[in-house]
């Protein structure tokens, strides 16, 4: 009990320092005191607010790789180039569970109005999706992709239908993110899949496509 208690502390201690060093080594043009400041509140173990924190820079990280110019601002992150007409401006939300969902979509949508870009609200789902989260038989890509893809739509209805005062989801990234063990040996694997929602008539549209499939082309690579 001992050992195996030891061998699962040591696998969750190797996923958290790969997920630190892989965001330090992206994000290290950024302003030291505020990459610094975002960091200490990672290491600082008070669970929800380091979480929040740490999906934060793990998105920045991923537009950085993509190639994309990112800057840690409010609402949370802001990017530009790539083929982007203005800057993004992106509010990162990490629900613990589904009841959350819309105040976090909600609380996004307001830090976006107040900083006066246009921007997306994203959701990572590793806690409100059913997907096993510690080692699989098969990389679950496909079934992390059908599962964002049917949570889309479901919550678009669920908003307009139980939150008609409140803003339609109109721009709307979905994320899932797991670290998980894969292979013979047994090696720390990574799923980074996303979905987005946005009308076509809106002029995010372009934005969020040309975002989606810069991040895609760079998990693949």
């Amino acid at each position: 009990t001992v050992i195996t208690s030891f061998r699962s502390e040591f696998w969750e201690a190797l996923k958290y320092v790969t997920k630190l060093t892989e965001i330090i080594n992206a994000l290290k043009s950024q302003p030291p005191n505020e990459l610094r400041k975002k960091l200490n509140i990672v290491l600082s173990c008070k669970t929800n607010e380091a979480n929040d924190v740490l999906y934060e820079l793990q998105l920045a990280a991923l537009f950085k790789e993509s190639g994309f110019e990112v800057s840690l601002e409010e609402p949370d992150i802001i990017i530009s180039g790539k083929g982007l007409k203005n800057k993004l401006a992106i509010a990162c939300k990490n629900p613990t569970s589904k009841k959350q969902l819309h105040d976090h979509v909600s609380n996004g949508y307001f830090q976006i109005n107040r900083v006066g870009y246009q921007g997306i609200v994203a959701i990572e789902t590793n806690q409100l999706l059913d997907l096993p989260k510690k080692t699989f038989e098969q990389p679950p890509l496909k079934e992390a992709e059908n599962l964002l893809t049917r949570s889309v739509g479901e919550w678009v209805d669920e908003r307009l239908r139980n939150y008609p005062s409140e803003n339609p989801i109109d721009g709307f990234l979905l994320t899932y993110f797991i670290d998980y063990f894969y292979g013979d040996p047994v090696e720390l694997s990574q799923i980074r899949q996303m979905t987005f929602q946005c009308d076509e008539n809106n002029n995010l549209f372009r934005e969020l496509k040309i975002l989606v499939d810069a991040v895609k082309e760079a998990i693949v690579k």
